[in-house]
């Protein structure tokens, strides 16, 4: 698996589970993800019973914002599940790192 972040929600926890080694960060910042998606639509859907609009820019900012944290939590999710399996290789290998 080249990107964690490539895969289905089916696939990428069939990936975590028969690893030899724990994939935490990268678990951890796939699921943060997924909770940036979800307050994003729930600020989405909050913005049309926002009554000025001041309050409808800094919901539609917010949004903005939660998925810009999305996006860097995915790359880190990658990175994260990259770098424990260069780790994971080399310890089974036997080298040091």
């Amino acid at each position: 698996m080249t990107s964690i972040t490539e895969s289905n929600v089916r696939q990428f926890t069939a990936h975590v589970s028969t690893r030899h080694h724990a994939m935490a960060g990268a678990t951890i910042a796939a699921s943060a993800a997924m909770a940036c998606s979800l307050g994003e639509v729930c600020v989405r859907i909050s913005i049309q019973h926002q009554d000025s609009a001041s309050r409808r820019e800094a919901a539609s900012k917010a949004t903005e914002r939660l998925q810009d944290i999305r996006q860097a939590l995915l790359t880190l999710a990658d990175e994260d599940g990259a770098a424990i399996t260069d780790f994971a290789t080399l310890r089974d290998a036997g080298q040091e790192l």
